[in-house]
């Protein structure tokens, strides 16, 4: 009697252990955002003809557009999947930042901006004025090309971006 108590004992002490060992899932990545490089500078476009033909300047992006940073997360973690994406706007003096987690061997990054359209300001010489006038608004589409930077920890970057009207 006393046998099958014991191997009763440990027959539920094994099956007791048996149903504790659980299978650990890993723990989401874990990334150092403590060290950061600087990613800043201005975004411009010819949103009126009129001010480009007459003073020959660029202005400002609208405020408000977005501005993505992308980095694959194995340059961080090795063996991680995936991107890291980081986000921002643009100011309403077309100035833009973003402090992106990097490390001393450098990460890769793509510095993405998106498409807007605005009605662009056309312009006509004025023989009468001597200058450039507005004649009406146009549909146009703004694109730009990416950037692909490497960070260190502590880097700047300084990166204007110029968007063509298509």
């Amino acid at each position: 009697m006393k046998k099958s108590f014991l191997i009763l004992g440990l027959f539920i002490a094994i099956l007791g252990t048996i149903n504790s060992c659980k299978k650990v899932t890993p723990t989401a990545m874990e990334i150092d955002k403590s060290k950061t490089a600087t990613i800043t500078g201005y975004v411009h476009a010819h949103l009126s003809l009129v001010t480009w033909q007459n003073d020959n300047v660029w202005e400002n992006a609208p405020a408000g557009t977005k501005m993505f940073i992308s980095v694959a997360n194995n340059q961080y973690v090795n063996g991680a999947e995936g991107y890291s994406i980081y986000e921002t706007t643009v100011g309403s003096d077309g100035k833009y930042s973003f402090n992106v987690p990097a490390d001393i061997n450098g990460v890769d990054v793509e510095v993405s901006l998106v498409d807007f359209e605005y009605n662009q300001e056309q312009a006509q010489w004025d023989p009468v004025e001597s200058e450039w006038v507005l004649d009406g608004t146009e549909r146009k589409i703004y694109t730009v090309s990416s950037w692909n930077p490497n960070l260190t920890v502590g880097s700047v970057k300084i990166k204007d971006f110029y968007y063509s009207a298509n």
